[in-house]
């Protein structure tokens, strides 16, 4: 399974329970799934390719995790990218992983006039306009799903690939060794 698949099944099973929560704002399964959906189809207008990255620019928000789904949905891998850090690293990882797509919030487009790419504005993720399905890649558990860059301690940040697999497989050990239920709730400090 893909870590999309895991979503999509308990959206199934449960479109009406929350999957979200941050500050105020609460998302249902099937809302999760219906933005990510809408997302998905804004990166293929866009061409996205799978296994190519897309550099996500998202505050922790509902936002956040609708562009990472919408990412993963379209068959792509994100790249997460703190606007808090230095203009000139957010470039170095973008170029380094060879973005060719921004999905960010309006007010963390300032700084990309650099950028060749698409850029997709993502406000509020319940603005996005309605879209048919434009075919929603197929993506294998091998598949990339993010990179992750390591501090660059010793010279310049290094990119991590990490592939459906392995966050997967990391979700059942941690569900078997803590003996979590389906409906347990796992928190962001």
């Amino acid at each position: 399974e893909c870590i999309h698949d895991l979503v999509a099944a308990r959206a199934i099973a449960t479109p009406a329970a929350a999957a979200l929560e941050w500050h105020a704002g609460t998302m249902t399964y099937a809302e999760l799934t219906e933005c990510a959906a809408k997302l998905t189809a804004r990166l293929h207008r866009s061409g996205v390719a799978p296994s190519r990255v897309v550099a996500l620019q998202l505050h922790r928000s509902l936002e956040q995790v609708v562009g990472m789904l919408g990412t993963l949905l379209s068959g792509g891998a994100y790249l997460p990218l703190d606007p808090k850090w230095p203009s000139e690293r957010r470039r170095f990882m973008m170029e380094d992983a060879e973005c060719e797509q921004l999905v960010a919030q309006p007010v963390h487009l300032a700084g990309f006039a650099w950028f060749g790419g698409a850029v997709l504005p993502l406000g509020d993720a319940w603005s996005l306009a309605p879209t048919h399905a434009s075919g929603v890649t197929l993506s294998t558990p091998e598949m990339l799903a993010y990179v992750m860059f390591t501090s660059g301690s010793t010279g310049k940040p290094k990119g991590v690939m990490v592939p459906h697999i392995g966050v997967v497989n990391l979700l059942a050990s941690a569900r078997l060794r803590y003996q979590c239920s389906t409906d347990a709730v796992f928190g962001v400090p």
